[in-house]
């Protein structure tokens, strides 16, 4: 089955974060916020391997007077891979990417830590949907830092990358 055009990816995740935003239930919000999550994960991961890349790419002459691109390191985030992943795995593989920024860092990691702990209280300590509305909410409040904070970060990185 081939992967879906980046660009229809793109369209998906903007109607799914409305479709979100329209939600009233607090867990299916929660869902869906946990998948907008992913997404934005996985396109700042590749925001990092096309960054990265560039800036250690250097440009030599050669003898047919072409130039050759040389990488002194170069990473690859193969997408068939990294869109298999669950989001603790995503926050685990981008977290060497987040030493410098500890907010983006504690609210993933609170994020999921809270999301983890409503999925396993689900069937077993939940004991009316008023409690796990209640915990969503409080999860969603986070989820939406999460993803005010990786669109800041995202934008940092395009900064850095075509500076004014």
């Amino acid at each position: 089955m081939k992967s879906p055009d980046p660009r229809n990816k793109f369209i998906f995740l903007l109607q799914l974060k409305r479709r979100s935003e329209k939600e009233t239930s607090p867990y299916a919000r929660l869902l869906f916020q946990e998948n907008i999550i992913s997404s934005l994960l996985i396109a700042t991961l590749f925001t990092i391997e096309l960054f990265l890349n560039k800036q250690t790419t250097k440009y030599v002459p050669t003898k047919e007077r072409r130039i050759n691109m040389e990488h002194i390191i170069k990473i690859k985030f193969e997408s068939k891979i990294i869109e298999t992943k669950t989001l603790g795995q995503l926050c685990f593989i981008i977290n060497p990417f987040l030493e410098g920024n500890t907010h983006l860092k504690s609210s993933l990691k609170s994020f999921i830590d809270m999301r983890n702990n409503i999925t396993h209280k689900m069937f077993s300590k939940y004991e009316n949907m008023e409690e796990l509305e209640n915990d969503s909410r409080k999860v969603i409040k986070i989820g939406e830092k999460v993803i005010k904070e990786l669109d800041i970060f995202r934008n940092k990185i395009f900064e850095e990358w075509n500076p004014k």
